[in-house]
């Protein structure tokens, strides 16, 4: 980092990673986004998760909970996850492949790297988590941080050519960014927060804060917490009565469903 004197400002410069991220936002949708903002009592699911976390064999995180319940939700939903190809056809993938990001680095430069989770449908809430804690201590192979070193000195416009066609191939797409795509915002404040990012799946969605509210329980006002979701839906080829299927079924899965979702396999 450079300083010039007599000036109230520094220069620091645009790094290669910052201008791969740019690339990346550049072929995001825009106009085509459907979003919808929710809001899912998590109380509690929180409360069991505490009461799992006891065991000291048992090992679980409230967002591999949130993945699992995703997962499952794009499952019984797949049209969710369409993708469509050059020959104007949709291709719907079987096995969900959850896309999340984690900044990674040190001190000087971090930056969200994206960990894939492979037919997440079928996975086990400690598998999910496993997973990620794995890609924590090691984010990737040594030949994919190569490609990815390599990628980001390709000049601008052959390397946002290559991405196009990733992004308009359902199979390189699949392969390469996954068939959802999660991303958490929820670290970044305190309060209602919901996260309106630049999705690039048919299916993009943010996780917010946890904050709690006064809710009417029986005939009684209690104070409950409750997790801000944001779904983005690309219009082209999800329609409200899919979109809404799938909110209510996600909604269910956390709210309703968790006990079988954290279930730990013997």
């Amino acid at each position: 980092m450079s300083k010039s004197k007599n000036r109230d400002y520094s220069v620091v410069k645009f790094s290669r990673l910052r201008r791969l991220a740019s690339d990346v936002l550049s072929l995001s949708y825009s106009s085509h986004v459907v979003r919808a903002l929710i809001e899912v009592d998590v109380t509690n699911v929180r409360q069991y998760l505490k009461t799992l976390k006891e065991n000291p064999q048992t090992v679980v995180s409230f967002t591999a909970f949130i993945m699992t319940a995703i997962a499952r939700a794009v499952a019984d939903n797949k049209i969710i996850q369409a993708m469509r190809d050059w020959r104007k056809r949709m291709i719907i993938y079987n096995d969900v492949d959850i896309i999340t990001y984690i900044e990674l680095g040190d001190h000087g430069e971090k930056f969200p790297f994206g960990l894939i989770i492979r037919g997440a449908q079928a996975k086990s809430l400690t598998d999910i988590y496993q997973e990620i804690e794995n890609f924590r201590t090691n984010p990737a192979p040594a030949w994919e941080k190569k490609v990815v070193e390599r990628f980001i000195f390709v000049p601008g416009f052959l390397r946002r050519l290559i991405l196009r066609i990733v992004y308009l191939s359902p199979r390189l797409t699949k392969k390469y960014r996954g068939t959802v795509g999660v991303t958490s915002v929820g670290m970044f404040g305190t309060g209602t927060g919901w996260g309106l990012g630049a999705p690039s799946h048919t299916l993009g969605i943010a996780v917010g804060n946890i904050t709690s509210h006064l809710a009417l329980e029986g005939e009684r006002i209690v104070e409950r917490e409750f997790l801000s979701l944001t779904l983005d839906f690309d219009h082209r080829i999800v329609d409200g009565a899919p979109a809404a299927r799938f909110a209510n079924r996600l909604k269910k899965n956390i709210e309703v469903n968790f006990e079988a979702i954290c279930q730990i396999p013997v």
